[in-house]
């Protein structure tokens, strides 16, 4: 097995059907079987900071697969890491049970999990959600909302200012410019009318997004800024549920998988604990041995 760069001049044989362009921050590194001259597996890398890139996927065909291809690709990424000034490799995967085949293959390859942003993928049911009692502060977070100037608003009714907005105002606070990227980037894919956001005079205090996978639904992210987060937290999970009671099946299962420890935490808070863990989100981390100078 040969690992080998992956360009315009050879994309087609690893990646059929790729259309577009390669990007200056994107990294294709694919693999061929020597003896057969076969393309056999690809990966798709991204520059995420000055020093550190992402691992985004990986893939090696059935037939050649536990021969070595995948580890022979992370083995000439690392080389490159260390001439690129890459001094950190990433790679997040969701984490069904310990030590799954994923796992051991990073573990094998030098990665190490980062225990302290790993966390939980949960599932519950609409039914369930609707369960929950807002009533003990449903009154007290009202009053709130609208002293405050407060109004909740479904995805479907803004334009490209409010997203301007956000990615404005959100950007110009270190602990919410990476959740206003996130949350432009996957604005493409949700469901706006179950998707919300709670907006004051003077901009966007929170959103919360929703997409859908087949036929279950994944709250891709929850964030809310200031003092009353929590309660306007409440506020937003009550639109949402209130909307879903009547339009989704109470079967239709939800996925929840926060970006990161304290979105889980807020998640847990205003659910009153009405989720499951089915699987982890582990960040794995390979670091060069010597700092790249």
């Amino acid at each position: 097995m040969t690992a080998t760069i992956i360009d315009e001049s050879n994309i087609s044989a690893f990646i059929p059907g790729f259309e577009g362009e390669i990007g200056d921050d994107d990294l294709f590194i694919g693999v061929y079987d020597e003896e057969s001259d076969t393309a056999v597996g690809a990966m798709a890398v991204s520059r995420v900071s000055d020093t550190e890139a992402e691992i985004r996927d990986v893939f090696v065909s059935e037939d050649y697969r536990d021969q070595g291809a995948g580890s022979e690709m992370i083995a000439y990424l690392q080389d490159f890491a260390y001439d690129a000034g890459i001094e950190a490799l990433l790679c997040i995967h969701e984490r069904e049970y310990d030590g799954d085949p994923v796992s051991r293959f990073l573990e094998r390859n030098g990665f190490a999990e980062n225990e302290d942003v790993t966390t939980g993928v949960y599932s519950t049911t609409v039914g369930e959600l609707m369960e929950l009692d807002f009533t003990k502060v449903a009154i007290r977070v009202n009053e709130l909302a609208d002293s405050l100037g407060v109004r909740v608003r479904s995805l479907d009714k803004v334009d490209d200012d409010f997203w301007k907005t956000m990615e404005e105002q959100w950007g110009e606070v270190p602990e919410l410019s990476d959740d206003a990227l996130f949350f432009t980037g996957v604005k493409d894919r949700l469901v706006p009318e179950y998707s919300f956001a709670a907006i004051d005079p003077e901009g966007v205090v929170g959103v919360l997004a929703v997409s859908r996978e087949d036929e279950d639904y994944r709250l891709e992210g929850l964030r809310v800024r200031g003092e009353h987060a929590n309660d306007m937290s409440y506020l937003l999970m009550k639109k949402a549920i209130g909307t879903a009671k009547d339009n989704i099946d109470a079967d239709a299962r939800v996925l929840v998988s926060p970006m990161t420890k304290e979105s889980m935490e807020l998640m847990e808070y205003v659910t009153e604990g009405n989720y499951i863990m089915e699987r982890e989100n582990v960040l794995y981390v390979w670091e060069a041995e010597e700092p790249i100078s």
